[in-house]
């Protein structure tokens, strides 16, 4: 990598991936500091932008973080921070936290990479999330009926079954919705995530029925929209 790659790079953005990737690992500034035999206050300033990294100490460090170099040094917006949230709690333990980061950094990559064809196809998402419904007074099964048959007429589903329900998920209401394998003994089938740069996104478990996949996805629109409705 050329050195003269760092030194055009904003170091404020190189810092933010940096701490980014560093706690996506679950890593402290101590543990990254030793990697590149520094002292932790100069973490500390690298990932607030005041110091510039040396090519090697950038190799070193994307090493550790299971990242690519590339992933620093692209010219894309820094994305918001990526806080994942799971429709099932799974048996938290050092082993399953290890098989389950992973899977949640591909989710965040994926997401990343769907902003930016975007981008580059200048041709952002739409979004046409659920109004927010105030059902606090009747009865959760009829509540449940109410806002689903509200949702069907308001994407014009009418009452026909509906099998390609994520690409109308996707290309009418505007979100991002990815499969992943997941490891089974975390228990955890879905996951979530929102903020303001990406919108609404959510990925779940690989399924072979088509019948399942869709009660899993109508499931995972619920989840992700539940403080709204």
């Amino acid at each position: 990598m050329a050195n003269n790659v760092l030194n055009k790079i904003n170091l404020n953005q190189l810092g933010e991936r940096l701490q980014q990737a560093r706690k996506q690992c679950g890593m402290t500034q101590a543990e990254a500091a030793k990697i590149i035999k520094v002292a932790r206050t100069t973490i500390v300033a690298i990932e607030k932008g005041e110091r510039r990294l040396k090519s090697s100490e950038l190799i070193k460090l994307a090493r550790a973080y299971g990242r690519n170099v590339s992933d620093f040094v692209k010219e894309t917006p820094v994305a918001e921070s990526f806080d994942v949230q799971f429709r099932k709690a799974y048996s938290r333990g050092e082993t399953i936290e290890t098989e389950i980061k992973p899977v949640i950094l591909e989710f965040e990559n994926l997401c990343q990479n769907y902003l930016e064809l975007e981008k580059i196809m200048d041709a952002p998402l739409t979004r046409n999330y659920p109004p927010e419904y105030h059902l606090e007074n009747m009865p959760l099964e009829s509540a449940a009926e109410s806002i689903a048959n509200t949702e069907r007429q308001r994407l014009g589903l009418g009452d026909r079954p509906i099998p390609l329900l994520r690409d109308i998920l996707e290309q009418e209401v505007g979100l991002r919705i990815f499969y992943l394998v997941m490891p089974a003994k975390s228990k955890c089938s879905e996951m979530y995530s929102y903020n303001e740069q990406m919108g609404g996104m959510f990925s779940y478990q690989c399924l072979s029925s088509q019948r399942t996949t869709t009660l899993v996805i109508g499931t995972c629109l619920s989840s992700l929209f539940s403080p709204s409705i």
